[in-house]
């Protein structure tokens, strides 16, 4: 089954503006998240973040691409932010923006 993956504009945008190589490593990390669905937490592609917020992440050179995203509905995933890491650990305002993201489209 596959999953569908719901995104604004600001997504794709953060897509096109990656070099090429990058781009089709996060097109293929997201094609996982539609292909695995729930079961993608297992993997080390994901981690969960806090709240029903997690982290899609992959490895492109020395560069790390992240997805924010929550489950939306029964077979549906909801992208909030996006971005590229190249410290070890995810920036706390980063986080916090995903959640606030996250948060304000639930209420609607």
């Amino acid at each position: 089954m596959a999953w569908m993956i719901k995104a604004g504009p600001q997504i794709q945008e953060f897509i096109d503006g990656l070099s090429d190589d990058e781009q089709h490593k996060a097109r293929w990390v997201l094609e996982r998240l539609q292909h695995y669905g729930l079961d993608i937490g297992k993997t080390s592609w994901a981690a969960y973040i806090d709240d029903g917020l997690w982290e899609l992440r992959v490895r492109w050179q020395r560069v790390w691409i992240r997805f924010f995203y929550f489950r939306s509905g029964a077979n549906e995933f909801t992208i909030v932010h996006a971005y590229k890491k190249k410290s070890n650990r995810t920036p706390k305002k980063v986080r916090d923006y995903a959640l606030k993201q996250m948060r304000q489209l639930k209420e609607r």
